[in-house]
């Protein structure tokens, strides 16, 4: 919950807030650290946004949300670590968002919202570099996020029925990834990549009605993380790449999903990792045109749903290599449309779903593990599929 809600109204009261926001020059942040050697951490957060809202709604007042986003401009964040000795326990994050919203509404009251979000033919770019390679560090988590449209609602003990309208016609691309000498503990090097993303999540019995529509035309959405390590106990590289997402979780009385989904660019998730002496060591990916996800821990859950994948395809690709260590996984998942729905058994819950997907561009998995002299374990995964639906009603402590 937000510590200074930026509007709040009274138990009787009713907030109105009507938001409009249009960027036209390129919006870019750039930063280098370069690091001897530090005993303790060392931390390196680079974003770059081109608009951005939030409100909030706390005591039981209703709430009227209207918000017009529009970017026509490029953003982008770069961040860079350079380390000669050593990083300690190190934290990197690097983040791209074309159009970044926020509406919520906590403690009763009624959220009505509505948003619409732009992106025209430019470029959201993010990139996250990390070079140890004669150096050490005690942990790494590094992170390059690039979306190009996001909205999300929260919501506690309250009602709301939002509409989100969101188009791109802009390359969004994250890169990430590094290379170090040795490290006794965790590193995990990770790209996320989005068009248009959607999140609403509601607890405390709440009542939560979402309707979103999402197209992405441009020319591709993409993530790529590059990273190797002569010496890591626990080394972790990942890419996952969402041309259009919709995830909606609620806890209450019903959860309503109402989702449209247009992905015609071309999508790409690589993960490429190679350790020379290993403990753990995995590549992951996954990448999905379209993607929704609504579950409801409470009675009802309503899911219509249509999903259209067509144009550039989807390419996957997770390659793992080492010489010596105990287990080397790779996995890489490709996915055309996927739509997840469930609602709770012990709650006496109900689902009523409406599924149309339909994928017409080629969709594919590629995976390698390559191990020159011995490992305990090595496991592979490539996994490549059109059209995906699940729908179950499972108690609340059921996977």
């Amino acid at each position: 919950m937000p510590m200074c809600p930026p509007f709040v109204g009274a138990a009787t009261s009713q907030s109105t807030v009507l938001n409009g926001q249009i960027q036209l020059g390129d919006v870019f942040a750039t930063q280098t650290l370069d690091v001897i050697n530090v005993t303790g951490t060392s931390t390196m957060i680079t974003p770059a946004t081109g608009n951005s809202f939030s409100g909030s709604v706390v005591g039981g007042s209703d709430a009227v949300v209207t918000s017009t986003q529009t970017l026509g401009a490029n953003v982008s964040a770069t961040g860079t670590m350079n380390v000669t000795g050593s990083s300690g326990t190190t934290a990197i994050s690097t983040a791209a968002t074309g159009n970044s919203g926020e509406a919520n509404i906590f403690d009763g009251g009624t959220l009505t919202g509505a948003t619409i979000q732009t992106v025209g033919a430019f470029n959201i770019l993010a990139l996250g570099d990390y070079h140890a390679d004669l150096a050490e560090a005690d942990q790494v988590v590094s992170s390059s996020q690039a979306i190009g449209n996001s909205q999300g609602h929260g919501v506690e003990g309250s009602t709301a029925v939002v509409s989100v309208n969101q188009s791109s016609a802009a390359l969004t691309q994250a890169d990430g990834g590094g290379n170090l000498q040795y490290t006794a503990g965790s590193v995990v090097f990770s790209a996320l990549g989005t068009s248009n993303n959607v999140t609403a999540t509601g607890i405390y019995g709440s009542a939560l009605t979402v309707t979103a529509t999402q197209s992405m035309t441009g020319q591709r959405t993409q993530a790529s993380v590059f990273a190797g390590a002569g010496n890591a106990q626990d080394i972790t590289a990942q890419a996952t790449t969402t041309g259009n997402n919709i995830s909606a979780s609620n806890e209450g009385n019903y959860l309503e999903v109402n989702a449209t989904q247009t992905n015609t660019a071309y999508l790409k998730a690589e993960a490429n990792l190679s350790s020379w002496e290993f403990g753990s060591s995995s590549a992951i990916a996954y990448g999905v045109g379209n993607s929704v996800m609504a579950g409801n821990i409470g009675q009802s859950v309503i899911v219509r749903n249509n999903q259209v994948n067509s144009g550039g395809g989807i390419e996957v690709i997770a390659g793992l290599s080492g010489d010596t260590g105990y287990d080397a996984y790779s996995t890489a998942t490709a996915v055309g449309n996927a739509v997840t729905g469930f609602a709770c058994a012990a709650c006496d819950g109900r689902m009523t779903v409406t599924n149309s997907q339909n994928n017409s561009a080629e969709v594919g998995a590629f995976g390698g593990v390559a191990v020159g002299t011995s490992a305990r374990s090595v496991q592979g995964v490539a996994a490549a599929t059109g059209n995906t639906a699940t729908f179950y009603v499972t108690s609340p402590t059921s996977p």
